[in-house]
């Protein structure tokens, strides 16, 4: 629940990439993707022209939508404000003990509860295709879920900017009039965290229980007559061959990554008991050493001093959380 005078704000990187795709002839990976100062350009744009799309869930209950953009400072950084509206939230009730007073505040048919978060990205890239940025923690607008909206955002970005995102193939490929043959760019957003120094002290301090390593196939496998079965991952488990030296515990897991990242492991999965006897699972990508989009370990950080409170949802962005925001990248 958010605070009326202070937000919590995570940490990610953006990463984006760029496929081609040649219909039964597969993908072309490893395409060149749009700078973010122009992919906000484009976003810009289908703002403007009101044609921006809206992800509601299958009950159709809860509607995810991006209520206003735009770049600070130039265009170093480019803000998005993600709004949530739950319809299935109970009405709100507000009451005055001392005063002995009680409202209702009932929701008219298709009205819901609104909660907003902005995202926040610094548009000079930090290496080749990542990008610094700040999400707003609010009810129900997790990573995971603006992430998904990103990419429904990047496929729109393709079929409304097509002769822009078409790009000559990579091998040098010509029609049949010896034109180059184009390829049309489709844009890939993952968010992914920084572990937070809490849970690094706490796997520190913890007892290592497993380290799974997991190769995600790229070429399908079938494993039974009919294809009803298909290979998605592979597997390795580490574990402690004895008592782990204290203070070690993240150096050993590093290293691990490191060598699983040569040998084409993706991600690994760590399993471990804290000092509380609390049992966790972690997942940390193996090239990077950054979390998947799991709030409990990913850094978090807190903004605050605003000059009025602040509600749970704006339909503009607002320059003071942007600014405060804005002193962490």
């Amino acid at each position: 629940m958010s605070d009326h005078g202070e937000r919590q704000v995570l940490f990610f990187d953006l990463y984006v990439e760029a496929n081609g795709f040649e219909g039964r002839y597969g993908v072309v990976r490893g395409l060149s993707p749009v700078p973010m100062e122009r992919l906000g350009e484009m976003i810009g744009q289908l703002f403007k022209h009101k044609k921006l799309p809206m992800r509601s869930n299958r009950s159709d209950s809860e509607t995810t939508y991006l209520s206003d953009m735009g770049f600070h400072d130039g265009k170093k950084l480019l803000c998005l404000l993600f709004n949530r509206s739950d319809t299935r939230a109970a009405d709100l009730v507000i009451t005055d003990p001392r005063k002995s007073s009680r409202r209702r505040v009932v929701k008219d048919t298709g009205e819901g509860h609104d909660y907003s978060a902005h995202l926040l990205i610094k548009t000079a890239p930090i290496k080749p295709n990542t990008y610094h940025c700040l999400l707003e923690v609010a009810n129900g607008l997790p990573g995971s879920r603006v992430q998904k909206f990103l990419n429904l955002l990047a496929r729109l970005l393709s079929k409304e900017f097509k002769a822009e995102m078409s790009v000559p193939h990579i091998n040098g490929a010509t029609d049949k009039n010896g034109k180059p043959k184009m390829l049309n760019r489709r844009h890939k957003i993952k968010l992914k965290g920084h572990p937070s120094p809490s849970f690094l002290l706490e796997l520190q301090r913890g007892e290592l229980g497993s380290v799974d390593l997991i190769e995600d196939r790229k070429r399908v496998q079938n494993w039974d007559g009919n294809n009803y079965l298909v290979e998605k991952s592979k597997t390795v488990k580490l574990i402690p061959a004895g008592q782990t030296k204290p203070g070690q515990v993240v150096d050993v897991i590093k290293g691990v990554a490191a060598l699983a990242d040569t040998r084409k492991y993706d991600r690994m999965r760590i399993r471990y008991k804290t000092l509380e006897g609390m049992r966790r699972i972690a997942a940390i990508e193996t090239q990077t050493f950054q979390m998947a989009a799991d709030e409990l370990f990913i850094r978090k950080e807190p903004i605050r001093n605003f000059t009025d409170k602040l509600p749970t949802s704006f339909d503009k962005m607002h320059l003071e959380v942007v600014q405060r925001m804005a002193v962490y990248l």
